[in-house]
């Protein structure tokens, strides 16, 4: 007999830790909406699939997207959920 546990955990992220983890999630939500509406466009225009991964988007930079002044590339961060 197999028997499963699970664990709930709970954090409590300081104020800079929430504001990192927007910055993050709202970097990697831009990306893939970015690398889906590219996808959709080559389909349109050539009926075939685009294979496109986010190292290709490794030249956009946050400051474009957050308004931050850290200034590193966004594949920095994407890479973390991947």
């Amino acid at each position: 007999m197999v028997v499963n546990k699970a664990y709930r955990y709970r954090i409590y992220p300081t104020r800079e830790q929430k504001i990192m983890f927007a910055k993050t999630f709202g970097c990697v939500r831009f990306i893939y909406n970015k690398m889906l509406s590219d996808r959709l466009d080559y389909y349109k225009k050539t009926g075939q699939q685009l294979k496109n991964t986010p190292a290709q988007y490794k030249n956009i930079r946050i400051d474009t997207i957050t308004k931050d002044k850290d200034g590193k590339p966004v594949i920095q961060r994407v890479r973390v959920v991947e």
